[in-house]
């Protein structure tokens, strides 16, 4: 599925997947991991989660969400209000 006008895909379509994933693991690791120290191990796991889960998956355009970020997606999907 091609994205809509103007946007572009979040990975190239024919890269293969396990070259997108060390690509997202050295983003990850150069962006959160060396730029912070942590004092310990939990406050690294809890930053690379919210990173992760909180940031980057719901921003991120899905192609199984027609090249939508999760959170337009819902918000499109939402039934609406029913007026009383």
């Amino acid at each position: 599925m091609t994205p809509p006008a103007g946007e572009t895909r979040a990975d190239g379509a024919d890269t293969p997947p396990a070259d997108r994933r060390r690509h997202a693991d050295h983003t990850c690791k150069s962006e959160l991991v060396e730029r912070h120290h942590w004092p310990t191990r939990q406050d690294a796991r809890r930053a690379i989660f919210e990173s992760l889960e909180v940031v980057s998956n719901r921003q991120r355009l899905h192609s199984a969400l027609g090249y939508l970020a999760p959170v337009a997606f819902e918000e499109m999907r939402a039934p609406l209000p029913i007026a009383a």
